[in-house]
């Protein structure tokens, strides 16, 4: 009974997971805006105008691509080393809304570990000139998403 129970599950979230992959690429196509597109599509998302910012590794690094082939003596080094690189990055990414006349009191989150980055609330204007940057990889306006509600009959399967 539990080899059944957990081929039901496992045959359930196989479903979910396929189910969100075909969701995740019609949001992609719809969100993600690559500076050269900005100007032609300047129409801000209609829930939010709440952006994802990411700059380009070779501007900004991220913390892990210069963790690659550094050894540390221990964690704590390893943390220390991450958290002084965290305040250089933030530095880093202020200056350039400064420059844009962008206040860096708006960001909402920053990006710093994997990739570089901010979420931030922008306007049209403040938009373009971050899209004209010369340090900015991608734009990708933020989405709610809301998975597909399931119900489970009484074998376990999923009822549409």
């Amino acid at each position: 009974m539990k080899n059944v129970t957990k081929l039901i599950l496992s045959t359930s979230l196989i479903t979910l997971l396929s189910t969100i992959s075909c969701m995740e690429e019609s949001y992609i196509s719809d969100t993600l805006l690559f500076p050269e597109q900005v100007a032609e599509n300047t129409e801000i998302n209609p829930l939010t105008n709440r952006c994802n910012v990411i700059f380009k590794e070779s501007k900004i690094a991220s913390a892990n691509n210069l963790l690659r082939g550094i050894n540390f003596s221990d964690r704590i080094a390893k943390a220390k080393f991450v958290e002084s690189f965290k305040k250089k990055s933030i530095k880093k990414i202020n200056k350039i809304l400064a420059l844009h006349a962008i206040d860096s009191l708006r960001v909402l989150n920053y990006f710093t570990t994997t990739i570089s980055g901010i979420t931030i609330e922008l306007n049209k204007t403040e938009l373009n000139k971050l899209s004209e940057d010369e340090n900015v990889e991608l734009i990708e306006f933020d989405r709610v998403h809301q998975l597909p509600t399931f119900e489970f009959g009484r074998s376990g399967s999923i009822i549409n």
